[in-house]
């Protein structure tokens, strides 16, 4: 034992050793203390900040092996939120720090939850702020390359999991939830290495997935990779809409293979292939409610020299765009495909854009004003905002329906005024404007719109009913071609059209001009053949007094203008026209114009076949055309005469010959021929079986005889008024019933109940029954028994209330 303390002794009595040993236990005192020292610095530090509260579980330091370990982290600056830290670890080579090279082995973050809130030029984290705008001054300084006073980087791995960042704004509040974010070989030493980043996590409930290979110490830095986001909502983004848009909401899922590149020049370039869907699509902007099932991207994205390209296809489905304040359908459509579009430089290209199942202004699910199958545009232009080219434009079963209103407006006019003005105030589509139209450009319109060809693919159909008039005017005209070639404001177009009114009744038109300025140059030539004339009534008796009763024409029109002077002739030939006055004013002025009655002039211009041939050239200016009227007064030729033979039109029809008579029609008492009348039950057009056999006669004479013409009119009687009073009436009994507005008595029974129908829809229903009659007699001439169309005259249809008449179909030679 005393040697032992005498090599204690003699190792103490030298100086040296008994420093290296005070020098030893102050080091190893100091490192079992810096652990708490930094746990004190780290808790100081946070106060100092502006915490009012912080604490740390643990810290652990290896200053030998460089292995740092922190555990459970809290501070808060009242009244935030408190942050918290769950671990921190990493594992620093400190032979590394001394050759001025930060080498991290790994470094591992768990838990860590922070809000982030900017307030201007400050950064809050958690209530503890921290200054940008220095920071931003010194990036901006450096954007043009590397920093050369930045030490080496070297981290082999660093994780961060179960963590959230909560960003909030004066207008957004948004966590990023992350599930895992790694980062792999970050090595400065190493520029041209990429670098491995790859992300997990959600935005709210959407799923956020990240993947690049970085290159951040290269001279021309770059990001590749992919970036995938799944079932973002954007109602949890709303704070962000502009005033006016008051909803915004749909699901938004996206998927990108991407390569960003920094040249050292600070310059910035992207390329993305880019897929994005927006499901179920509302947005309400202002008095504007639309509606999108389904909108998808496919295509690539492009930054290059601060110019952004964008190439690909787009996708829209069953889309609708409503006025919701007046309930006005704008329009919709099933499908919108946008193929191989491409936007850059300020110009818009499409290869083909395929519009399918459209829908335009259709006020409170009424008839639409416009329809379409399909409509296809191929080779899209639009060079910049002032111009469109199209190299044609293709339609498919096109509709318009157009309705006038009792006051001869488009019937859609005011709900699409009302709208308008609601999104742009002062906009309006009639009346005189505000103030005078400034002078245009004459240079200007050149650019506005450039079509090649529009053709029609498939047969449309356009119906028309005008309410201004009495009775309504309604027609339906199938449209059999309709193309134009060279549709530009400064270019002549030629066109194409042909239509078919009813079975019969065709009219084509073909010509050439400036369609956006017809009055400067336009050449026309038309043709229109058996076209009835009874339907036109309304519009002949308000201009000249008269009615026609019967009667088809035809016609062929060739016209021109030429700076707003008119020069046309138009060739006609009217066929068995009969009057009736209308307007006794206006018929006399007619009458006064033309040197002789209406009736006098039709009867003395009727040639054997009862036709009547003119041609009636018209010159002058546009605003007071000169209608040259000498032709019709030089042409009359006499009366033409009609003899028939009653005896064997007696012998023909047996036993339905005793009701052949001669009678007076029209003022001028010409004779005619009445055939026996076709008889019909009250409100029904059917044919009875006991009628077949007058029509088979009829149809056999009429095939004896074939330059005979039939006259068939329609006329409905008091029992057909009764009948559909009865019907009209148990409509509405049924329709109270349904909506259960019938009263019942305290047995359960109903109430008798009076309802009144309108008087006015009784009086078109009766019309509308004579037509049809009309039309079938028309129909079963001509498909049982071969008989011309030509041959058959449409009437005007009559109402006769007298108790003795029968509900029937005249037929007149």
């Amino acid at each position: 034992m005393s040697d032992r303390f005498q090599l204690i002794a003699r190792f103490w009595a030298r100086k040296r050793y008994r420093r290296l040993l005070i020098t030893l236990m102050i080091v190893t005192l100091l490192l079992g203390l810096l652990p708490l020292a930094l746990e004190y610095a780290t808790v100081s530090l946070l106060k100092k900040a502006g915490a009012t509260s912080a604490q740390v579980e643990n810290i652990d330091l290896n200053l030998f092996s460089g292995q740092f370990k922190l555990e459970n982290l809290t501070f808060q600056v009242e009244p935030y939120t408190p942050a918290r830290l769950q671990s921190l670890s990493f594992n620093v080579g400190m032979l590394r720090l001394l050759q001025k090279q930060v080498y991290l082995q790994t470094a591992r973050i768990q838990g860590l939850q922070l809000d982030i809130e900017q307030q201007g030029q400050l950064l809050v984290i958690n209530g503890l702020s921290i200054p940008t705008d220095s920071s931003a001054q010194k990036d901006k300084s450096q954007a043009k390359g590397l920093p050369q006073s930045v030490p080496g980087i070297r981290i082999e791995q660093f994780e961060l999991t179960e963590s959230s960042l909560r960003y909030l704004q004066s207008r957004l509040d948004k966590t990023l939830a992350i599930d895992r974010l790694t980062l792999l070989h970050l090595d400065s030493s190493k520029p041209e290495q990429a670098a491995d980043l790859a992300l997990q996590a959600s935005i709210d409930q959407a799923r956020l997935s990240l993947d690049a290979a970085l290159r951040v110490f290269s001279a021309e830095r770059s990001a590749t990779g992919k970036l995938a986001l799944q079932s973002l909502r954007l109602q949890d983004f709303s704070s962000l809409n502009p005033a006016e848009l008051q909803q915004l909401q749909g699901t938004l899922d996206l998927s990108s293979e991407y390569r960003f590149r920094l040249a050292a020049s600070g310059q910035p370039a992207l390329k993305a292939d880019t897929a994005l869907e927006i499901r179920d699509l509302q947005a309400q902007y202002k008095n504007l409610q639309q509606n999108i099932a389904n909108v998808q991207w496919q295509g690539l994205v492009e930054l290059q020299e601060s110019q952004p390209r964008v190439q690909g296809d787009l996708h829209i489905r069953d889309s609708e765009t409503r006025d919701h304040e007046q309930n006005f359908r704008l329009l919709a459509f099933s499908q919108l495909a946008l193929s191989q579009l491409e936007y850059g430089r300020r110009q818009l290209s499409v290869h083909q854009a395929q519009l399918d199942g459209l829908l335009g202004l259709e006020p409170d699910n009424q008839t639409p004003l416009i329809q379409a199958d399909a409509i296809r545009l191929n080779q899209l232009q639009l060079p910049d905002a002032g111009a469109i080219e199209i190299q044609t434009v293709d339609i498919s079963k096109p509709e318009a329906n157009i309705a006038l209103t009792s006051q001869g407006k488009l019937r859609t006019l005011a709900e699409l005024e009302k709208t308008l003005d609601a999104l742009l105030p002062k906009t309006k589509l009639s009346g005189e404007p505000a103030s005078p139209p400034a002078q245009a450009d004459a240079t200007s319109s050149d650019r506005e719109i450039n079509i090649g060809q529009l053709r029609l693919q498939q047969t449309g159909v356009v119906d028309f009913v005008d309410n201004s008039v009495t009775p309504l005017y309604r027609t339906r005209l199938l449209l059999e071609q309709f193309d134009v070639e060279s549709i530009n404001p400064n270019r002549l177009a030629t066109f194409q059209l042909k239509l078919q009114q009813g079975a019969y009744s065709k009219i084509q038109l073909e010509g050439s001009g400036l369609l956006f300025r017809p009055t400067d140059d336009l050449t026309i030539h038309s043709q229109v053949s058996r076209l009835d004339l009874p339907p036109v009534t309304p519009y002949i008796s308000r201009a000249a007094g008269y009615g026609l009763k019967t009667g088809t024409l035809d016609a062929e029109i060739s016209a021109s203008l030429k700076q707003r002077k008119i020069d046309a002739l138009m060739k006609v030939t009217l066929d068995s026209v009969e009057v009736i006055e209308t307007d006794p004013k206006t018929a006399e002025k007619m009458a006064s114009a033309a040197g002789m009655s209406i009736d006098l002039a039709l009867s003395t211009l009727k040639d054997d076949q009862d036709e009547i041939k003119l041609e009636v050239p018209v010159k002058g200016d546009l605003e007071q055309p000169d209608f040259d009227i000498s032709d019709i007064i030089n042409t009359a030729l006499g009366k033409a005469m009609r003899v028939s033979s009653l005896a064997y039109l007696k012998h023909a029809l047996q036993p339905f010959g005793s009701l052949v008579t001669l009678v007076s029609l029209a003022k001028a008492a010409a004779n005619h021929i009445s055939l026996p009348a076709v008889k019909f039950t009250a409100n029904s057009a059917e044919i009875d079986d006991d009628q077949q056999a007058l029509l088979e006669k009829v149809g056999r004479l009429m095939k004896e005889r074939p330059k005979l013409k039939l006259k068939v009119c329609g006329i409905s009687a008091a029992a057909d008024k009764q009948a559909i009073q009865a019907a009209m009436k148990q409509q509405l009994l049924q329709k109270l019933r349904a909506q259960q507005q019938i009263e019942k008595d305290s047995g359960g029974s109903e109430k008798t109940t009076t309802v009144e129908v309108d008087p006015q829809a009784v009086q078109q229903a009766l019309i509308e029954l004579a037509d049809k009659r009309a039309a079938k007699i028309k129909n079963v001439l001509v498909s049982q028994h071969g008989v011309a169309p030509e041959r058959l005259l449409n009437c005007l249809s009559e109402i006769d209330l007298a108790e003795d008449r029968q509900p029937v179909v005249t037929l007149t030679l």
